[in-house]
């Protein structure tokens, strides 16, 4: 379906307009499948969210909220009224190893990772190496935040890479 037209449906459906950053971020998933989204608390990250939630659900695409702790996912919940989870529930942490890896992809359509200045490279490195080629990852996250307690500031070096980003102001 038309981005354009089911973003209007979202805007319409929700009484609202989203901000120019917003709809950048938005269109970017015309031209990637995998974009990153950044800004400071209180930019928008939350409902655009709940914008990408809606094209999922109208796309009827599987997807997966995600989030590096039970608390962030929690939150993801209570704005989307969608089921969130961490990232090592979704992948299966078993202590010593996961269920889902290079091996056994986590198969879905969509990925929304959400306040993803937590995550360490470790973790971001088995997230990637589970999913397909073909899965929307939409990383999410404040880069102004503390960075993560493990090695490595990811969203910040993807902010500084070729991915494709929009910064929320």
């Amino acid at each position: 379906s038309d981005l354009s037209e089911i973003l209007q449906e979202f805007e319409t459906s929700h009484k609202l307009t989203l901000a120019d950053e917003q709809r950048d971020a938005y269109m970017l998933l015309g031209h990637s499948n995998v974009i990153a989204v950044s800004g400071y608390p209180g930019t928008g990250k939350t409902l655009l969210t709940s914008a990408f939630v809606h094209l999922f659900e109208k796309a009827n695409l599987d997807y997966v909220l995600l989030s590096p702790t039970g608390i962030a996912a929690k939150r993801i919940t209570q704005v989307t009224g969608r089921p969130a989870m961490t990232i090592h529930r979704a992948l299966g942490f078993k202590g010593d190893s996961w269920d889902f890896n290079e091996f056994n992809k986590y198969r879905v359509d969509a990925v929304i990772l959400d306040e993803s200045s937590m995550v360490d490279s470790k973790i971001f490195r088995i997230l990637l190496s589970s999913l397909l080629p073909t899965t929307t990852l939409i990383i999410i996250g404040d880069a102004a935040q503390l960075p993560s307690v493990g090695a490595g500031y990811v969203l910040n070096n993807l902010l500084r890479s070729q991915v494709p980003h929009v910064y929320l102001k």
